[in-house]
């Protein structure tokens, strides 16, 4: 298994046990974006490596408040994404 495999497996197991915690804190759905974060963040490390797949992940969570409007927001696609000055 490769290091990427590894990482979305990890990113996986975490995610799923937030997402159990979660759902009995807070019923019902919370996300202002379509995917939610979470799967965003699943998402992104399968497209992008850990490192820059939670950069975009954190960076995705940074909207989650009444300023953005939220809505439909994709992960992009490998090469389509400037971070910073580096090219994702």
């Amino acid at each position: 298994m490769n290091g990427n495999g590894l990482a979305v497996k990890t990113v996986h197991i975490v995610l799923q046990f937030y997402r159990m915690v979660r759902q009995l804190v807070l019923p019902g759905p919370v996300c202002r974006h379509t995917p939610t974060c979470s799967v965003y963040w699943e998402q992104a490390v399968a497209e992008h490596g850990l490192f820059w797949g939670s950069v975009l992940a954190f960076k995705r969570v940074l909207t989650c408040n009444p300023l953005f409007p939220g809505g439909y927001d994709p992960v992009p696609k490998k090469g389509d994404v400037k971070v910073l000055w580096f090219k994702v």
